[in-house]
């Protein structure tokens, strides 16, 4: 059995990020603006993988990158999303990681 470069393109780009069957979850929607780049069918590095960071940098960027932290948005999967305010600010929004690095007074 072969399998052709289209196969490959179908299967990791198109598929997942392109036309996924249910559309794109919050979170991969906010990496494919942000982050995602496809050129000629492949997916490009991204740059900011390029620099080299501090490795007190390196850890956090890498744990909110595959959701492995501590915030709200990914513990309390029992309450609604829109339920999951953060709890040290007055801005009332749901403690996701662009709140947490953006706007929340307490962390910003």
């Amino acid at each position: 059995m072969t399998i052709s470069p289209t196969d490959i393109y179908k299967q990791f780009v198109q598929v997942p990020w392109i036309n996924p069957p249910r559309g794109l979850r919050p979170k991969m929607a906010f990496y494919a603006g942000h982050f995602l780049e496809i050129r000629d069918g492949l997916i490009v590095q991204p740059k900011y993988t390029f620099r080299h960071w501090m490795h007190a940098l390196r850890i956090p960027l890498g744990q909110f990158r595959v959701g492995s932290h501590r915030l709200r948005v990914e513990l309390d999967h029992q309450i609604d999303r829109v339920d999951r305010i953060c709890q040290l600010c007055h801005l009332r929004e749901v403690e996701t990681e662009s709140h947490f690095i953006f706007r929340c007074p307490f962390y910003y």
